[in-house]
């Protein structure tokens, strides 16, 4: 027998053993009228067999009062995987290394590194959190180089012991999902203070729907998949088998390019002055709730503007930008740079701390490999902006610890 054909029947076998040991549940489902002991067995008989006028055509057909949910944009929880660079996007960067890079996350779905498994950490109340997109998850920077985490290793408590932070930051995010996210699953910590930063993401939906309220499946505030029965029934089965992997992950790993979550988008282009008063009618105001509900959970909040190469004369954002959009890139510029103004904004309007990374970060490919990203070096230097700010602004909370932090903001 062949490899490919043992391996074939391995996995068959396997299947088998698994459907073998469930069929327990499958028969004590049905005898005992109960759904929840027989998860396959009693979706069959449940929603196939007692719904009514049911029909093989109408079991294909997307239930249009499915339940909706608000959506959780997060990363999974307790998950630990090594991933590397898209092709794809490596032809679009300046000097991203391209290498396997590390994720792990706590229980919550935050972003963790070494320091954070140590018992003297996680004992630790969790001091502050990180709000927002891309630009703070950092992706593509070693897990220990993230800003985020970098800064829990220059300043400590002043009594000597080690600060816990947690990096919420998830590609896509907006101010909308972090709200979200920190009533979700951040008030609960009762954090001391709470940083946020957002702009790019805010400002490129509103130039694709000019609303937080109509965004592709990616970034929606709210779960309106239509699905049918037998995609609920393969679900169900997956979660026997494979448990805690959505079938849409799925589905897509066999695909060899990126997809492009705007379609459906593209056709739509707003003007400039409908976009600028988005920002001041969505984008205001919802920073103003997240500021107005880490008080009111009695959190700080501190508003960061942000890093950015987006100049008139960067030949790489521009040439990104021109393929993308159909907005003159120069007012593009121009809004981009409203929405960091916004937010200083708020952080004047409302009295609170602002760290105005927009201005301290030099806009070069020597800090960010693309418009707004950052690499090793920017996400070092941004860790230094930060734990100086907070080490200025807090010296009675807050003293330098175990790496030397740069002088220099």
């Amino acid at each position: 027998m062949s490899c490919t054909k043992k391996l074939i029947f391995s996995i068959i076998l396997l299947i088998f053993m698994i459907f073998s040991v469930k069929v327990f549940d499958f028969l004590y489902g049905l005898m005992s009228n109960n759904r929840n002991n027989a998860p396959i067995a009693s979706y069959i008989y449940w929603t196939l067999m007692k719904r009514e006028n049911t029909s093989f055509a109408t079991l294909l057909h997307p239930i249009k009062n499915y339940p909706r949910s608000i959506l959780l944009s997060e990363h999974p929880p307790n998950s630990d995987k090594t991933y590397t660079i898209h092709e794809d996007i490596m032809k679009i960067t300046n000097a991203l290394e391209n290498k396997r890079y590390r994720l792990r996350t706590d229980e919550d779905g935050y972003i963790i590194g070494d320091n954070d498994l140590l018992d003297s950490v996680k004992s630790q109340k969790v001091e502050i959190i990180f709000l927002g997109g891309s630009t703070t998850e950092c992706l593509h920077v070693d897990e220990g180089e993230r800003f985020p985490y970098l800064i829990s290793t220059k300043i400590k408590y002043t009594n000597g012991q080690p600060i816990r932070i947690l990096n919420g930051g998830v590609a896509g995010n907006n101010v909308m999902h972090s709200v979200i996210k920190f009533l979700a699953k951040g008030v609960k910590y009762k954090p001391k203070r709470v940083v946020m930063m957002h702009a790019i993401n805010d400002l490129v939906l509103f130039f694709k729907t000019l609303s937080y309220w109509t965004a592709p499946n990616s970034r929606s505030l709210v779960s309106q998949k239509a699905r049918n029965d037998f995609y609920e029934l393969g679900e169900s089965i997956k979660n026997l088998l494979i448990p805690n992997i959505p079938i849409n992950v799925l589905s897509g790993l066999s695909q060899t390019g990126m997809s492009d979550e705007w379609v459906g988008y593209r056709h739509f282009t707003p003007t400039f002055n409908e976009v600028k008063s988005t920002l001041y009618n969505q984008f205001k105001p919802a920073l103003k709730v997240f500021v107005e509900t880490s008080k009111s959970f009695g959190s700080e909040p501190i508003l960061m503007t942000q890093f950015n190469r987006l100049t008139e004369n960067d030949k790489l954002t521009r040439s990104l930008y021109e393929k993308d959009m159909k907005f003159p890139y120069e007012q593009f510029v121009i809004l981009y740079r409203l929405a960091n103004s916004i937010v200083r904004d708020v952080a004047r309007e409302n009295d609170i701390f602002l760290i105005d990374l927009d201005r301290q970060v030099e806009k070069t490919a020597e800090y960010m490999y693309d418009s707004v990203h950052l690499n090793t070096q920017g996400s070092r230097l941004v860790s230094d902006i930060i734990s100086t700010s907070l080490l200025y602004r807090y010296p009675l909370d807050y003293t330098h610890g175990t790496t030397a932090v740069s002088k220099n903001q």
